[in-house]
């Protein structure tokens, strides 16, 4: 009976040992996959804060907003699309596009993207793409200061084809105390983390 005890009890001890390298596994792959590391998104953040903030004086957009779509779209700069087209936003090439595009896999295998000549110009085509076009209209009825009202407005705007859109901002915002920057405008000049 004690023999057999054992046994089970050392089967119980592997089978949980197995589980916990199996969700740990998961834990890094979608880790890998989702969000970029800390330090990457904290230089984004210190990079970028100023562009951010510039385009929330002159258009209305929150600063919070800009830099967690920026984050999430261009993977905190580091993905592919970014780096071969400078294009943060994930704005895709559509008719009115006179510009250079490239065609990358995203909804569609051949979607085509935006290319600019500078992350600059990124930023201040994602704030001419949300002031000019009729379906944001309704976001500037939004106070800077209600980040849950932009991020659903941005999906009820169709800004993204993913419905947990504002759920993935809001959470980069919380993250990232990116409420602060929108709120504070000596965090632009001043080192923010």
């Amino acid at each position: 009976m004690k023999k057999k005890l054992t046994f089970v009890l050392r089967q119980l001890l592997l089978f949980a040992a197995v589980i916990v390298l199996v969700l740990l596994s998961l834990m890094f792959t979608l880790s890998a996959k989702g969000q970029p590391t800390d330090s990457a998104t904290i230089s984004y953040i210190e990079k970028y804060k100023a562009l951010a903030f510039e385009s929330q004086h002159r258009s209305g957009i929150p600063a919070a907003i800009t830099l967690a779509q920026a984050i999430i779209e261009s993977e905190a700069g580091g993905s592919k699309l970014a780096k071969m087209t400078n294009n943060h936003f994930g704005i895709k090439a559509w008719g009115d596009w006179k510009g250079e595009y490239v065609i990358h896999k995203d909804d569609n295998p051949k979607d085509r993207f935006r290319v600019y000549e500078s992350i600059e110009a990124s930023y201040r085509d994602h704030e001419l793409f949300l002031t000019t076009r009729k379906p944001y209209k309704a976001l500037f009825r939004i106070p800077v200061s209600n980040l849950k009202g932009w991020a659903y407005g941005l999906r009820d705007a169709r800004y993204a084809t993913d419905r947990k859109y504002p759920m993935k901002l809001l959470a980069t915002i919380r993250k990232n105390r990116l409420d602060k920057l929108t709120e504070d405008e000596d965090l632009v000049t001043n080192d923010y983390f």
